[in-house]
């Protein structure tokens, strides 16, 4: 991890957390249950204030 955001440059990253759960999501015209994840960002500013976000991956990825 540390590799990746040294290459991106992104020095206020403080932590980067990955959450599994199971999410409702369209496949074509349905809504089915699947495994989804959220990806959670927390930096800091250079005055040492903290954020947070949160990214919602809830489309259908493929792993092949």
């Amino acid at each position: 991890m540390a590799s990746i955001l040294s290459i991106l440059d992104y020095a206020n990253i403080d932590r980067i957390r990955i959450e599994r759960r199971e999410g409702t999501v369209k496949e074509g015209r349905r809504k089915v249950q699947r495994t989804v994840f959220d990806l959670h960002v927390i930096g800091s500013t250079a005055d040492g204030t903290s954020y947070g976000d949160r990214i919602d991956t809830s489309r259908r990825v493929n792993a092949n």
